[in-house]
């Protein structure tokens, strides 16, 4: 995955927000066509695709946080707003530690 200094930014503060509260939220959408993330209040386009493409893309952001976390991490979805027709829309995901209970 190709980013920039301001996505790598997000994602270290992401990971450090994981460490302090144990937990965090992002965002995927897709919207004409287009991706973007929402990671630490700033959002980011990244590249063109439909709902399914941004729930593969918000995996990769999933191990972005991991790589900088330093464990392995979990993710779920909190809440959808997606059309199947058009399949664009809106996922909130949840991160935290992956648990070994």
């Amino acid at each position: 995955m190709k980013t920039d200094a301001y996505f790598d930014n997000a994602v270290m503060n992401a990971a450090e927000m994981l460490r302090h509260f144990g937990t965090l939220e992002f965002q995927i959408s897709s919207k004409d066509g287009k991706i973007f993330t929402t990671l630490q209040d700033d959002t980011f386009a990244a590249g063109d695709g439909d709902i399914a493409e941004a729930a593969n893309f918000g995996l990769a952001v999933l191990k972005s946080i991991e790589n900088v976390y330093g464990k392995p991490l979990s993710m779920h979805m909190t809440q959808r707003d997606i059309s199947l027709k058009t399949m664009t829309g809106v996922m909130s995901l949840q991160v935290q530690e992956l648990s070994h209970e």
